[in-house]
């Protein structure tokens, strides 16, 4: 049969050497909110958790994990992942503080 094989010239593997860690992005991530990194891994149905989303996002942009990666680390569906990512990024566009501890965590390479 057709085996479909990723393209080692895609940018992404490309950046694999100097992007940091899922591990690394959590860890800054817990550090700037102050929480257990387990907590950022482990959501809880119905509430609300900035930090973890935090986390997502910048598995996505800085990370440049696909979203089924990031979901199979955080325990939910790659969409749930693009949601939580799109959603963020509107409220990042209104939230001074968000927008503001964002960059300081996306520049923190």
């Amino acid at each position: 049969g057709l085996t479909l094989r990723p393209l080692k010239a895609h940018p992404r593997y490309e950046r694999q050497g100097v992007r940091p860690s899922l591990a690394q992005l959590v860890e800054r991530v817990a550090n700037s909110y102050r929480v257990p990194p387990e907590r950022i891994y482990r959501g809880r149905r119905g509430e609300a958790d900035e930090a973890r989303q935090v986390a997502m996002l910048l598995a996505q942009e800085v990370g440049d994990l696909t979203l089924g990666q990031i979901g199979e680390a955080f325990g939910v569906r790659a969409s749930t992942v693009g949601c939580t990512g799109w959603k963020l990024r509107q409220v990042l566009q209104k939230n001074r503080r968000l927008a503001q501890r964002y960059a300081v965590l996306v520049a923190n390479r």
